[in-house]
């Protein structure tokens, strides 16, 4: 791995990092105890990884971005000293999650010890900032997660329904077979499977999933720019967290996908609660002229990146600019709480693709989904 300049990492663990992505400010336990924050450049990681967190199942890295920290670091030994006698970078403040571009599993080798990590997203490295963050987020709103090969499986116990919640993740190709065999014993009693993909995979993939009785769609990975168009086109007038949306997104959610039924359209709509302790999440309502409830969108902050979901508009004020409303307001937000990665994913082939390109949106890479419902095979 090429040396990153101006990068400096810390070793934590998820429920540690949840908690400080979801508040806006990691490491004031850990400051009251130590007086400071640990930190490392990655060619001196390792070390402070297998004296503290040898053994353990999910230590994690918080990629920091020295130049957003709010006081310069100290240079200090470490404790116990290094044998080279290196000196590490102390934090004496709490760590802004703004100065977090990505937080990352660290995996020890074979031998149980723990190597220079590799995978480290650089600030400028958009795009792996983002896939970061879904990788994070899948873990982090699952109540099981199981490590596969090149992936990982998440299911949530509550929001069955939810691919989002129960899905296969992974970061290469694997064959029909393979993720068939790897559904039926990691999404056992689902009806529903989902294999999410990331980065660009062959046409013959793709064909051997669709024999295999699979649904394929590609995704747009889409980053916004600094500054969002089309700001006089907003035309709504968008709050956070409206009060009395529920019933009206059940509607949306019923006209967008019909086969859902009521106790499903509630978990649906109701899912978003898990995110809450794991991102710092922001509800945008877009009122209309009448000032009712009529589109929706969901931002996710987890430090530096955030991410753009469930943008939705009622069927009956579409084409009014409500979406766009909803859409620009969440950059806005986002870049206010410190992020500038902000990004969606869209589908490649649907027209909201070109909405979201005369917003700012740039393509910056692509995912691929692949869905079996199984009580229909």
């Amino acid at each position: 791995m090429a040396a990153l300049s101006g990068v400096l990492l810390h070793i934590t663990t998820l429920s540690d990092w949840s908690a400080g992505a979801s508040t806006g400010t990691y490491g004031e336990k850990k400051l009251a105890e130590d007086g400071f924050l640990h930190l490392s450049v990655p060619a001196q990681v390792a070390g402070p990884a297998n004296a503290l967190f040898a053994g353990h199942l999910d230590p994690w890295l918080l990629v920091v971005d020295e130049s957003r920290l709010p006081i310069p670091v100290r240079w200090e030994a470490g404790d116990p000293p290094a044998d080279d006698g290196a000196r590490f970078p102390h934090l004496y403040a709490p760590l802004p999650a703004a100065a977090v571009v990505a937080a990352v599993p660290y995996a020890h080798g074979p031998d149980g010890t723990f190597g220079r990590p590799e995978e480290i997203p650089e600030p400028g490295d958009h795009l792996r900032r983002a896939l970061a963050l879904e990788w994070y987020l899948a873990r982090a709103r699952a109540t099981r997660v199981s490590e596969l090969d090149a992936g990982l499986s998440a299911r949530h116990q509550e929001y069955v329904v939810s691919s989002q919640h129960n899905r296969l993740v992974l970061r290469r190709e694997h064959s029909p077979a393979e993720a068939a065999s790897r559904c039926a014993l990691e999404l056992a009693g689902l009806d529903h499977w989902q294999v999410s993909m990331a980065g660009p995979i062959s046409a013959a993939s793709v064909s051997a999933y669709e024999e295999a009785g699979w649904s394929h769609s590609e995704s747009l990975i889409m980053i916004a720019s600094a500054t969002p168009t089309r700001r006089a086109d907003r035309g709504a007038r968008v709050v956070d967290e409206g009060a009395g949306t529920t019933s009206e997104q059940e509607v949306t959610w019923r006209e967008d996908i019909p086969r859902l039924v009521d106790p499903e359209l509630r978990e649906i709509v109701e899912r978003e609660a898990v995110s809450a302790g794991v991102a710092r999440h922001v509800r945008l309502v877009g009122h209309d002229d009448d000032d009712q409830p009529a589109a929706w969108a969901d931002l996710y902050a987890a430090g530096a990146t955030a991410q753009l979901e469930n943008v939705m508009v009622t069927l009956d004020r579409r084409g009014q600019g409500l979406g766009t409303a909803v859409a620009l307001d969440a950059v806005e937000r986002a870049h206010g709480l410190g992020c500038d990665v902000v990004f969606l994913r869209t589908d490649a082939d649907d027209w909201p693709y070109h909405l979201y390109e005369r917003l700012g949106f740039r393509a910056a890479g692509t995912a691929h989904l692949f869905d079996r419902y199984v009580a229909a095979i």
